[in-house]
């Protein structure tokens, strides 16, 4: 942990960004791959070297004590812990908890060098792992973490940082060039064209494995369904099919009574205007994406815009911008209807 003016570099080199402390010397160094992630840190010669792990921090969340959240962290070694983050919305996070996203977070941890003096600080509800331990100059110590959001995963294995890092550009850079190629354009436009896919090939992002689907979450409809979604269709389908899937089960499965608007680990983050997971099955409908039940998508978008949309009069009182969302989602249940040969809901 270190304050602001104690930080003389922040950067990105590749697909790994790091942080140079200043006060202390040490480079901090972080790379990924799909559910794991490696910390490298470069420390100076010392005796009383440190690493400190706040397991209470979560996005958008002000940093105070937990009341309603918990973590529990189990060291199995020196070299190895794992646990679980269980984080609650009446303590912030997502949407200043205003979004009601509940989740929990499970995590398997291994560590290149023993950690000595290990103590752990702060409770259940607000956990702090802190370590210290000799090092020599220059010596690097590596953090390798796998993640889950469905059980605590398999320990992971090896700290090869710059094999990770090059997995993860190599990753990116095929993916990208087994789907689009790239013709004429400025420097600049193709530049702007591939940095534009990075965010566009993030969300929604595969949580899980369902049946025969990757579970999805992050679907941020309203800000996505006229653009990126689309574009999805185009070039990757999968993706799509396996959000409409994803977002049906939310429904589904009670903890929706209707379609996702911005969807966060299934949870009523409630944001937006429009039902817009609906012009994203008739685009896949249109496409001919398969493995999509579309008979039942149908039934689920009437059951939606029956609870939000536009009210008998056929219009939202002092409302121009959702009147017209919803209006659009009327047409599209009504073509969705009409290719299925439901001349009885495609009125």
């Amino acid at each position: 942990q270190t304050t602001r003016n104690r930080i003389t570099a922040v950067c990105q080199r590749g697909e790994t960004q790091f942080v140079f402390l200043d006060t202390p010397g040490v480079l901090a160094e972080a790379t990924c791959s799909a559910r794991e992630g490696m910390l490298r840190f470069t420390y100076p010669e010392s005796a009383d070297s440190r690493l400190t792990i706040d397991f209470a921090r979560r996005v958008g969340e002000i940093n105070h004590p937990k009341r309603f959240s918990y973590q529990e962290i189990e060291i199995l070694s020196p070299t190895e812990f794992q646990g679980e983050i269980y984080c609650d919305h009446r303590d912030g996070g997502w949407g200043h908890g205003e979004g009601n996203v509940d989740y929990t977070l499970y995590f398997h941890a291994t560590c290149s060098k023993p950690l000595e003096d290990i103590e752990r600080i702060g409770g259940d509800s607000n956990a702090v792992l802190r370590c210290r331990f000799p090092t020599a100059k220059g010596e690097t110590v590596t953090l390798h973490v796998a993640l889950s959001y469905e059980d605590i995963p398999p320990k992971p294995t090896g700290f090869d940082f710059d094999a990770m890092r090059t997995a993860a550009k190599r990753a990116w850079t095929d993916e990208i060039a087994n789907r689009i190629a790239v013709e004429g354009g400025t420097e600049d436009e193709r530049i702007i064209f591939a940095t534009a896919l990075y965010p566009a090939m993030i969300d929604p992002r595969p949580v899980g494995r369902g049946d025969g689907f990757t579970r999805r979450t992050v679907f941020s409809g309203w800000d996505v369904f006229r653009t990126e979604m689309p574009f999805l269709t185009l070039f990757f389908p999968e993706v799509v099919t396996d959000t409409v899937n994803a977002m049906m089960g939310v429904m589904e499965s009670g903890r929706r009574d209707t379609l996702p608007v911005w969807d966060l680990f299934g949870c009523k983050s409630g944001c937006m205007i429009g039902n817009p997971l609906i012009p994203v099955i008739l685009t896949a409908q249109e496409a001919g994406l398969g493995g999509i039940d579309y008979a039942k998508a149908l039934d689920l978008a009437v059951k939606t815009t029956e609870k939000r949309g536009n009210l008998a009069c056929g219009y939202t009182p002092d409302s121009l911008s959702e009147t017209l969302e919803y209006c659009f989602d009327d047409w599209c249940v009504s073509e969705i209807a009409r290719r299925l040969g439901r001349d009885d809901v495609a009125v």
